[in-house]
């Protein structure tokens, strides 16, 4: 049996990621690796970071019916050539939040890319981001 949440409780786990995000005195991030993602939000083994994406402080710009609308993300370059196999966010002091996907436009993934090959030197604009909470 799914269990379905009124709004105000999806407001209200949307509201505690946020501030899990936002915990430290520094903005959370967004990473992209390489490989595939540790099983349960794990420790890092040989993935590759390949670009992080500082978020704002605060993270989020505004929830509504259980979606975080997250606050403008400046746009960062990438420091190691590879290809994106999925992202993480993090807190300010890089404390592992929550694992996401990664595919290219359209393929449902929680980031959508152009491409998934990224190239050392060119810059990753996040133009919107939502994260619905369930």
């Amino acid at each position: 049996m799914s269990l379905s949440y009124t709004v105000a409780v999806r407001n209200a786990r949307a509201q505690a990621l946020t501030n899990l995000i936002d915990a430290s005195a520094t903005a959370g991030s967004i990473t992209i690796y390489t490989g595939t993602a540790p099983d349960g939000v794990g420790a890092i083994t040989n993935q590759i970071a390949l670009i992080v994406i500082p978020l704002s402080k605060p993270c989020v710009a505004s929830i509504t019916n259980g979606v975080i609308n997250l606050a403008a993300i400046t746009e960062q370059m990438v420091t190691v050539t590879g290809k994106a196999g999925w992202a993480r966010i993090k807190n300010g002091d890089g404390v592992a939040i929550a694992d996401l996907t990664i595919g290219l436009n359209g393929s449902g993934a929680d980031i959508e890319l152009p491409t998934l090959d990224l190239i050392q030197g060119a810059y990753i604009r996040i133009t919107a981001g939502q994260i619905t909470e369930a």
